[in-house]
């Protein structure tokens, strides 16, 4: 690969396959991409940009197993059991978020992520002492049924506080045969609604911020490269 000059072929940078001059690419070796100002800058690949949208990929593989037992039980809540199992997801990859962003020196970014996983534990907090307690205090069949799967609803509520309360949805959506997958309310209705406040508030509050600082983050670095 080289450039003419006063007659003499030179070499141009070893990211060129073709150049105009010693400083100027017309296009790049495999792995790099041309910018605007005629430099091969290496180029990010398709599955590094993936990185920013960690939720949405682990949420698209979540959806085969979940589809797949939705058509082996018929009688089972299917959106109900995805959004808890994405619930108990959405954590781990606000955490992926949150380290590769410091990762990237992006200090505001992993500041917002903090603040989005605060906002996110308030949430629990509030569903908790407004609805959940009231619930296990105030329902029969729930208090009958929670008490007889005491210890493994419990596991469900410690990951829950831990993560997002959305995980307790796994306990009445029939997901398995199992008795503490299939809790019981006097009001069903009521305490569904509830539970989908309390999903509506954190999408609100902390997966649509969270998507959109990923969108911002992903300009950037297209941007720069």
């Amino acid at each position: 690969n080289y450039f003419s000059r006063d007659g003499v072929c030179l070499d141009c940078p070893y990211k060129c396959t073709s150049c105009s001059d010693e400083n100027t690419c017309l296009a790049c070796n495999d792995g790099y991409a041309l910018d605007d100002n005629g430099d091969c800058q290496e180029a990010i690949p398709t599955i590094a940009l993936g990185a920013y949208f960690p939720f949405i990929i682990i949420g698209v593989i979540v959806l085969i197993p979940v589809t797949i037992i939705e058509f082996k039980k018929k009688d089972n809540l299917y959106y109900n059991n995805l959004l808890a199992i994405m619930g108990f997801l959405e954590a781990v990859s606000w955490l992926f978020l949150f380290i590769l962003y410091f990762a990237e020196g992006e200090l505001i970014a992993g500041a917002f992520m903090l603040l989005f996983y605060m906002i996110n534990a308030t949430f629990n907090v509030f569903f908790r002492l407004k609805f959940y307690s009231k619930l296990m205090k105030e329902d029969p069949k729930f208090s009958k049924w929670r008490k007889k799967f005491k210890k493994q609803v419990k596991v469900f509520e410690i990951l829950g506080l831990i993560f997002t309360l959305k995980i307790l949805r796994l306990t009445f959506g029939r997901m398995f045969k199992k008795g503490w997958f299939n809790g019981i309310f006097t009001k069903d209705i009521a305490a569904i609604q509830a539970h989908n406040k309390y999903a509506l508030m954190t999408f609100i509050g902390c997966n649509l911020p969270t998507f959109v600082l990923s969108v911002v983050m992903l300009n950037r670095v297209l941007d720069d490269s």
